[in-house]
């Protein structure tokens, strides 16, 4: 510390046989001692001192390191766990935010954000206290479950299982399309985890659902440092949870690099597209999960809808996960705000700086 450097000065400025030295000497030393022991003479403010020597004692390495790139992940071998700096996403982070209170105007009453540059660890969140109910977003945690199985035992996704799940409200959905399971048949565990990340089907994943320990489906959760959700209807996440989960995946090594690059590649196929693809450039890759539930308002006949997206867009050079999750009373609006937020992700200059 230089305030211990002052007797030391004084010590051998007695000892020097040229007077102009010693002066020298004298006056170094005691300008630096006023310039740490009273700042404010030198225009310095004690806070930014603090500051300064709080940024000192950071680990010297900035950008993360990786392992070699795959198609779809990228192994991460070092990474910050705490919220980008004011000035790396600050100008991404103010655009969110205005297009979270401009939202408000149209019929959504609440939000939240994440996104991280996949590349930088550079990454911020808006709402982080807001929970809601993920929907048909939990079909993620489930396919990473059977994965995280098949990635111990390479049979698990050769697996075949019956289709006899008895009909209920909740499997009632559009028979016609191809991917529709049919009762009474037997399917791969690999084609019922596409069928439920693509289409999203929940004929899928009820069947995949009774074939897995509760265990199991807590593990995924444990092992990214998360409180496992209770399994009844009215569990609730919020988007760092998801956004978690994106990260491991595009990580590649919790997985496997095959087993990540399978299930991404499966996001990548998804179909629903009134939500962060909808503004993006023609051919973008965004391997993604929607959820989307309608549940009564307080208010009698009234009703409120929420609706999230989250993923990893594959922008050129730096891929982001943006997970968005909203509440409203307008869906439109709702898809809107999610669109335009990765949009403006997509494009934005401060990400891969």
């Amino acid at each position: 510390m230089p305030t211990q450097k002052v007797p030391a000065i004084r010590k051998r400025s007695t000892q020097w046989s040229t007077p102009v030295w010693a002066i020298a000497g004298v006056i170094v030393g005691v300008l630096v001692t006023v310039a740490w022991l009273n700042p404010q003479l030198l225009g310095t403010h004690v806070p930014e001192l603090e500051a300064n020597a709080r940024s000192l004692a950071r680990p010297m390495f900035r950008e993360p390191v990786r392992g070699a790139p795959g198609k779809l992940t990228h192994p991460l071998l070092t990474c910050s766990s705490e919220p980008a700096e004011a000035t790396d996403l600050a100008e991404l982070q103010a655009g969110v935010r205005k297009l979270i209170e401009d939202a408000r105007h149209r019929g959504v009453l609440r939000a939240a954000v994440h996104i991280s540059d996949l590349e930088t660890c550079h990454w911020f969140e808006i709402g982080s206290g807001e929970r809601f109910h993920p929907a048909s977003i939990m079909k993620l945690p489930l396919a990473l479950t059977w994965l995280r199985r098949a990635s111990q035992d390479g049979n698990v996704l050769a697996k075949q299982l019956l289709y006899d799940v008895p009909e209920s409200a909740e499997t009632r959905e559009d028979q016609t399309l191809p991917s529709a399971l049919v009762r009474g048949q037997r399917y791969e565990v690999a084609d019922l985890l596409r069928r439920m990340l693509v289409d999203s089907r929940n004929d899928a994943k009820y069947l995949l659902t009774r074939n897995v320990p509760v265990a199991a489906l807590d593990e995924i959760w444990t092992d990214l440092g998360l409180v496992p959700p209770t399994p009844d209807r009215d569990t609730e996440v919020d988007v760092h949870a998801i956004a978690l989960m994106l990260h491991a995946l595009y990580d590649g090594a919790w997985l496997g690099r095959e087993t990540s690059e399978r299930a991404l590649g499966w996001l990548a196929e998804a179909t629903y597209a009134r939500g962060l693809t909808a503004q993006l450039p023609p051919g973008a890759v965004v391997a993604h999960k929607y959820g989307r539930r309608v549940r009564a308002a307080a208010t009698p006949g009234a009703w409120q809808l929420q609706l999230h997206d989250c993923g990893v867009l594959y922008r050129p050079g730096h891929p982001v996960v943006v997970c968005a999750m909203t509440e409203g009373v307008n869906e439109a609006a709702q898809e809107r705000l999610i669109q335009e937020i990765a949009a403006l992700a997509w494009s934005s200059p401060q990400v891969g700086n």
